[in-house]
């Protein structure tokens, strides 16, 4: 086995700017002006993670089996932050795991995401993200990882940083999303 890890990751990006929607989705109009907030446009970085993953598998040998085994998703704090539509983000979570589902070789792929940290912005509504990833826990092929009691790099430094997880969390949410990844392959074996 050779494994091989694509990364992609952008600074508060909403959900938005990881998916697209057809000019006649009900969705469409309102991920406009959801992406516009951050200058983007619909499903750019998934667009961009797309051709990465396709230029990827054109460079392995044929003889190498070539697939997605899993996708780690950790995205929707600036959706929290500017309290975006949770039926949309909701929604849109799961035209994600649909996208990637749609590239080549990924079809029978795990998808897991991972919670973000509870803060909100000047603690004025509750954090809508992190319980509708918790429900990617009750379909046979997606999970999530409560991360939310981990440190925020405030915790260490004091330094209003409440978004960003601290290093030490980090190393400790490699180890839950692969504790994640084994659970889903024993789960479906």
């Amino acid at each position: 086995i050779k494994p091989g890890i694509i990364n992609l990751s952008y600074a508060s990006s909403v959900i938005g700017c990881w998916i697209k929607y057809s000019t006649n989705h009900k969705y469409y109009q309102l991920n406009q002006t959801f992406t516009s907030l951050s200058n983007k446009k619909q499903g750019i970085f998934f667009d961009e993670h797309q051709n990465i993953i396709k230029k990827a598998f054109k460079q392995l040998e044929l003889s190498i089996q070539r697939k997605i085994d899993v996708v780690l998703w950790h995205q929707g704090e600036s959706d929290n932050i500017f309290h975006n539509n949770s039926t949309f983000f909701r929604d849109s979570l799961y035209q994600v795991v649909n996208q990637y589902k749609s590239i080549e070789k990924s079809i029978h792929s795990y998808f897991i995401a991972g919670t973000v940290l509870p803060y909100t912005l000047k603690g004025t509504y509750k954090n809508f993200v992190n319980p509708i990833l918790m429900d990617l826990n009750q379909y046979s092929n997606c999970g999530c990882v409560d991360f939310s009691k981990l440190s925020s790099l405030h915790d260490i430094y004091q330094n209003n940083d409440y978004i960003h997880f601290s290093t030490q969390s980090q190393r400790t949410m490699g180890k839950l999303y692969f504790e994640k990844y084994i659970e889903l392959i024993e789960k479906n074996q």
